[in-house]
């Protein structure tokens, strides 16, 4: 199964062969193999820090000095005042 290969991919080869017969042995479903590979790992995965487009921050601080408030501007999203 998909889900269940995906669950494995962080894990070292010799974990991966020792859950992966655990797996189909005792057949575990996708989301507790999940939890399982996850708090054998012991840590979360990193998330992903992004860039802020320069521009992006150069516009934002114009408008604020010209409005005298905070502004942020979020790629992708509707306008919303806040």
């Amino acid at each position: 199964d998909l889900g269940l290969a995906r669950a494995l991919l962080p894990l070292s080869t010799v974990k991966l062969i020792h859950f992966a017969n655990l797996i189909v042995a005792t057949l575990l479903s996708v989301r507790v193999a999940d939890a399982l590979v996850k708090r054998d790992s012991g840590s979360a995965p990193t998330p992903k820090r992004t860039t802020r487009d320069q521009d992006l921050v150069s516009l934002e601080e114009e408008l604020a000095q010209s409005l005298g408030t905070r502004i942020k501007i979020v790629p992708g999203k509707k306008a919303q005042v806040a």
